[in-house]
């Protein structure tokens, strides 16, 4: 089997793994623990550099909770929409209660969209543009893993 791969197909791909990994860890960090409710208890407030969209602070809530053995406190995501005295759901791992975020969008799944995209923008689309032009096409020959041999054949050809 042959496949052939135009350098769009092959970023598209590179995104579909990006986003399967971060579903992957995510639903895996979900199934591995436990959701209660939790109290932001202080909010720091931090200087940034005031770039053009800052307003030169940062954010950074600290959320207090309770398990059956422990009361525990940590840092939340910065920037959150929230205030002294809010309640927050807290998702943690069972085995590990101190390893906790806020469960909302901005504090569990944001910073690893963020950074997965990041990952795929600066690191796997930078080759993919510069190795393949507009008229490249990936060849993948996968007949001869069939063989069992364990090697595959790729090559980039140009079909102009």
């Amino acid at each position: 089997m042959i496949i052939k791969l135009t350098r769009l197909r092959v970023f598209l791909i590179g995104i579909f793994l990006t986003i399967m990994f971060i579903l992957v860890n995510r639903l895996s960090f979900i199934k591995q623990s436990e959701i209660t409710k939790g109290v932001v208890t202080e909010i720091y407030v931090s200087s940034t550099s005031g770039g053009r969209y800052s307003n030169g602070k940062t954010l950074h809530p600290r959320v207090k909770f309770e398990t059956d053995s422990f009361v525990i406190e940590f840092k939340a995501v910065s920037n959150m929409d929230v205030k002294v005295g809010d309640s927050v759901n807290v998702i943690y791992l069972k085995k590990d209660p101190i390893i906790a975020e806020v469960f909302s969008f901005i504090g569990f799944l944001y910073m690893p969209i963020l950074y997965g995209f990041l990952f795929n923008l600066l690191i796997l689309t930078p080759p993919i543009f510069s190795l393949m032009t507009k008229n490249t096409l990936l060849i993948i020959d996968l007949t001869k893993i069939f063989q069992r041999e364990f090697i595959t054949k790729m090559e980039l050809i140009d079909i102009n």
